[in-house]
């Protein structure tokens, strides 16, 4: 992976705290310019993070 970056997402946990939901990744194919990586995963509170999504792109053309 090339240039990975990650993103938490939170939501509320109802007594002022949060809680994380989720996590994005992306980074670039290494050998391809062209070619982005995502995935998307689901974090419950009780067992190992879930994959829902996760793709190779192109950016190409934009």
């Amino acid at each position: 992976k090339s240039n990975p970056g990650a993103w938490l997402i939170i939501r509320p946990d109802g007594d002022g705290t949060w809680k994380p939901w989720g996590r994005l990744e992306a980074w670039r194919e290494p050998g391809n310019s062209n070619s982005v990586g995502y995935r998307f995963d689901v974090l419950p509170a009780t067992a190992d993070p879930v994959t829902l999504a996760g793709c190779t792109i192109s950016s190409q053309h934009g």
